[in-house]
């Protein structure tokens, strides 16, 4: 999922008016084709499992994480800030309800209670 904030604004906080959108159709918004896509999916879902696996190995109990990514002009990817703290998830029903109920589902599996 990628996160777009308002023109006039620098967060992209979807409560401050950013827009939640799935990130193949953030791609084609900046004229990127599906393999440009894949390729850019792949890359953060690799960044984002290494980043989980070194904090898990530091405290234990951290089931679920919210990273937050920047792509700069060329692709690079850089870690804004990792959540670890109950990440929101809802703002995610609408663009994609499939990972939003798969999301429920992980954090219902290993006991969180506020997960709706």
């Amino acid at each position: 999922m990628a996160k777009i904030a308002r023109k006039d604004k620098n967060v992209n906080n979807h409560y401050q008016g950013g827009e939640v959108v799935t990130l193949r159709r953030l791609m084609r918004k900046k004229g990127a084709g599906a393999s440009a896509a894949n390729a850019l999916q792949n890359r953060l879902q690799g960044a984002s499992l290494r980043i989980a696996r070194a904090l898990s190995k530091r405290r234990a109990g951290m089931h679920e994480m919210g990273i937050d990514f920047g792509v700069d002009a060329g692709r690079r990817i850089r870690v804004i800030e990792v959540n670890s703290n109950h990440p929101q998830f809802h703002p995610l029903k609408t663009p994609d309800r499939a990972m939003y109920d798969r999301m429920l589902s992980y954090a219902r599996s290993y006991g969180r209670k506020t997960a709706r």
